[in-house]
């Protein structure tokens, strides 16, 4: 039987040649080859970052993250460039060109970013990745939620400005009682009656408004709904 020599030195008596191939992310692996000796072959062995990206899920991923960011914007009530402001005050470099990329899913949002640009929209990461039904509730309620602080902030401030004028209106009128100066009676009255104005009844009074409104609108919607009821086996031929 033939000895034939490997290239790494050692002698085989199988009777064909083991020929080493030496990689360049293992260690070498033998590899049986008739005929005779050759020169050692390289290969590349693929790493965890050189097997082929799942690209379709990866994409998906990156433009649900833009579609949220883009609706969490807005119900912010924010523009790119304020976005992108927010989120360089964080300590994180961000342009408003980046803000186009990432909501057209054209780039991915940075792990180092994901914080800072949750934190800039005040929310939290799992808010900022979640699936497409979860967001579109979360930004409907963050619309609708700073709508309310909205106007509360305007209710507050006209508050404050009724009391303020009721407190200047009051001391008109401890002026014209002071100097006995004779006013027409019916400026008089108008201003005592403005002076009993609350703001507490003024807000209790719209509720009672809007309970109103509800219950005719719930009363049109149970009508409607018997309707449709009593009428949903009806033959459109008849009558």
């Amino acid at each position: 039987m033939p000895v034939i020599s490997d290239t790494s030195g050692r002698r085989s008596r199988c009777g064909f040649m083991i020929t080493s191939i030496w990689c360049s992310r293992s260690t070498p692996l033998y590899t049986p080859v008739w005929g005779l000796a050759s020169t050692p072959k390289r290969c590349t062995v693929p790493t965890m970052t050189d097997q082929p990206k799942s690209a379709g899920s990866v994409d998906r991923f990156d433009a649900q993250v833009g579609k949220n960011l883009e609706k969490l914007r807005k119900a912010r009530d924010l523009t790119q460039t304020d976005l992108a402001a927010r989120v360089a005050e964080r300590g994180v470099p961000f342009r408003q060109q980046t803000v186009v990329k990432i909501e057209k899913g054209q780039r991915s949002l940075k792990l180092r970013e994901v914080k800072a640009v949750a934190n800039a929209l005040e929310v939290g990461v799992e808010t900022l990745v979640a699936e497409e039904s979860v967001m579109d509730w979360s930004a409907v309620l963050m619309r609708h939620t700073g709508d309310v602080e909205a106007a509360w902030e305007v209710l507050h401030e006209a508050a404050l400005s009724l009391i303020r004028k009721k407190m200047a209106l009051q001391f008109t009128l401890d002026g014209i009682e002071r100097t006995e100066v004779h006013v027409e009676d019916s400026l008089l009255n108008d201003a005592a009656t403005l002076l009993q104005v609350d703001p507490v009844k003024v807000v209790q009074g719209a509720l009672g408004e809007i309970e109103a409104e509800r219950r005719t609108d719930k009363a049109l919607i149970e009508r409607s709904v018997d309707y449709v009821i009593h009428n949903a086996d009806a033959d459109p031929t008849d009558g």
